[in-house]
């Protein structure tokens, strides 16, 4: 039995008496009606009721009284104008459900609902209206997150002692802002522009929120053209974007992350087993990155991992440039290449016997075979072969080819021209001077003043040198001298030299008289003879 409610319409008759001993009579409509009391202060009151049980003749047919709850305490077989004792704890009127609503401020649609009035054992029931009950509490204060917009209820019931009022208010949560969803652009080395995908009217306000490593730099603008960041260390930017209608507190906001990367160029160069091939691995790669090779030979990639085959005849080990790219950063490595490189070229000089040619390579170590191809029908495998050429009378220059093989199966060769000059003539001619028969004219048939020489790629010029000797004597070293003998056979040698090359030749020659007599002793002068001494 709850005793408070309207009193009216019923067959059955209470008596509330309180305190002072004043009764009141109501009547309620059933067994269990509801008063309303209003006391000043806490009061105990004395509820007794008669009444009849009438069937449909209204005969009265029983006169008993069911069962009564109050406070937990049950009471039986109560008969007609017994009393049930219970108390009314306190006041409960149209005002007693009447409470605040407060925006908390954050965002335009967070609220507090805090009840005017909280009497002891009051229970506070809260409910959210909109179409249909879409939320409950009975906590007091109660706090509620409104959806983003729209028109609502909230309902304030408090009930004490089986006493109960209520009292509804509307609220209205305005339009909060579109969703925040914006672009990063990158625009060069580390620097990036943000771009809303809404920029919206004047009611529309933005923020950018950057954390760099724990410095944070904000912007209030609705883009941000352009924000550049220190290229290392390597961390990752948060790039925070709220957006505002009508400042209300209330914001949208879309969190991103930018990737900055300190650049490694640096690189390996790993030996593949062919022939000067190696496979370059950068130390730094991914998403987004990009590769560019120069190889020093003429030759590039924009691969990743690229495999590259040098020739094996460079002048010099190749240098290899790295350049890695990424959000419009760039960095270089260069390296020098120790790669297997073949040197077929080779070097000749004379060996000191004429016409044979010492040859020496250029490169040796780790050379595993040599090939010379002399360019005159003949070979040979030695490293450092000396090799006669032919003794002609006339210049030949030589393709002389030089073929090499290496451990790592490289191959090289390379053909030079070999000048090999005509062997020297000591052929001579002479005849008796106009003047004196004892004086010859000798004229050698050899006309070259010099030879160029081309050893090592540098031209030298080597004179022809004429010797000249009498009766092995040593007496002109002129080309083409004039010699006085006295009577007599004498033998003449002509020698004549090119480099290490010397040929030679003698001749008997018989001055003032005729080779066809054998004269033991003729004297002479001016040709006349003066006296003769035959020989028997």
């Amino acid at each position: 039995m709850d005793i408070c409610g309207d009193l009216s319409n019923t067959l059955y008759e209470w008596f509330i008496v309180n305190s002072a001993g004043i009764e009141t009579s109501v009547r309620a409509p059933s067994l269990d009606p509801t008063f309303v009391v209003s006391p000043s202060t806490n009061t105990t009151y004395r509820v007794r009721r008669t009444f009849s049980t009438f069937d449909n003749g209204l005969n009265n047919i029983n006169p008993n009284v069911n069962i009564y709850e109050k406070g937990g305490i049950t009471t039986n077989n109560i008969n007609m104008q017994d009393e049930v004792r219970v108390v009314v704890t306190d006041q409960l009127n149209n005002s007693a459900a009447n409470f605040n609503s407060d925006n908390l401020g954050s965002c335009g649609n967070r609220f507090v609902f805090t009840a005017s009035s909280n009497p002891a054992g009051s229970i506070h029931t809260w409910e959210i209206i909109r179409n249909g009950v879409i939320a409950t509490s009975i906590e007091n204060p109660f706090t509620f997150n409104f959806p983003l917009s729209g028109n609502f209820k909230v309902r304030h019931t408090i009930s004490v002692g089986g006493c109960a009022t209520t009292r509804t208010i509307d609220i209205k949560i305005l339009t909060n802002p579109p969703n925040s969803t914006f672009e990063v652009a990158n625009s060069g080395c580390n620097t990036f522009s943000l771009q809303p995908n809404f920029v919206g009217g004047n009611n529309i306000t933005h923020s950018w929120i950057i954390n760099d490593n724990g410095v944070i730099t904000t912007f209030n603008t609705p883009n941000v053209p352009s924000i550049q960041f220190a290229s290392s260390p390597s961390r990752t930017i948060t790039v925070t974007h709220r957006i505002r209608r009508n400042n209300n507190g209330c914001f949208s906001e879309l969190i991103k992350s930018i990737e900055l990367i300190e650049l490694d160029p640096t690189f390996e160069a790993n030996f593949t087993s062919n022939c000067n091939e190696y496979n370059f691995i950068p130390s730094q790669d991914g998403i987004g990155f990009e590769h560019h090779w120069d190889f020093g030979d003429g030759t590039t990639s924009n691969l990743a991992q690229p495999t590259h085959q040098f020739a094996s005849n460079l002048s010099n080990p190749p240098t290899v440039t790295h350049t890695i790219t990424y959000n419009g950063c760039s960095e270089m490595e260069t390296n020098e290449l120790d790669i297997n490189l073949l040197d077929p070229l080779f070097t000749y000089a004379s060996s000191g016997i004429c016409n044979r040619y010492n040859f020496t390579p250029n490169d040796i170590i780790d050379i595993h075979q040599h090939h010379w191809d002399f360019g005159d029908g003949t070979a040979s495998e030695e490293a450092s072969p000396s090799h006669p050429f032919p003794l002609l009378n006339q210049d030949v220059t030589y393709s002389v080819n030089h073929f090499i093989h290496e451990l790592y199966n490289c191959n090289a060769s390379v053909t030079l021209s070999v000048f090999v000059p005509a062997i020297p003539d000591p052929s001579f001619t002479y005849t008796e001077n106009e003047t004196n028969c004892f004086i010859n004219d000798f004229v050698s048939t050899e006309t070259r003043e010099e030879v160029v020489f081309n050893f090592g790629g540098v031209e030298t010029p080597i004179d022809v040198e004429h010797t000249w000797l009498v009766d092995n004597v040593q007496v002109s070293t002129v080309p083409n001298p004039s010699l006085t003998f006295t009577p007599g056979s004498h033998k003449v040698t002509h020698i004549v030299k090119i480099a290490d090359c010397e040929r030679m030749e003698s001749q008997i020659i018989f001055a003032g008289v005729d080779a066809n007599f054998d004269w033991e002793n003729v004297v002479m002068e001016n040709c006349i003879m003066l006296s003769v001494h035959f020989k028997l």
